[in-house]
């Protein structure tokens, strides 16, 4: 499963002040099933991102043995073109559900 975030933020207007606010989208896709989500969340802060894994976890109903990404700051401490190291939270995440966590070659689209 691929996930990154778009780079144009949508908005939406807040039903209580009427305030005009930017919403960031996270986009999940299955490459070979041409299978998409989307998730709309607050931020890129890692509670979001991980609040976005588990809708997209719930929305496809089972689990991806992989689970690539860019270079999120959310998602990676230290990217490394071989070994990067992961945040603590989505290393849990990946032991609880048995997946594995990959995130693309840094400086490499």
């Amino acid at each position: 499963m691929h996930v990154d975030f778009t780079s144009k933020k949508l908005p939406y207007y807040d039903q209580e002040s009427g305030e005009a606010l930017r919403t960031e989208i996270l986009v999940w896709t299955f490459p070979f099933s041409s299978m998409v989500f989307d998730f709309a969340v607050a931020s890129q802060k890692q509670e979001d991102f991980i609040a976005g894994i588990n809708a997209a976890l719930r929305y496809f109903g089972g689990l991806p043995q992989v689970i690539l990404s860019d270079n999120l700051k959310s998602y990676v401490i230290s990217p490394d073109r071989y070994a990067p190291t992961f945040t603590k939270l989505c290393t849990q995440l990946s032991s609880h559900y048995g997946m594995v966590l990959d995130a693309t070659r840094i400086y490499k689209p």
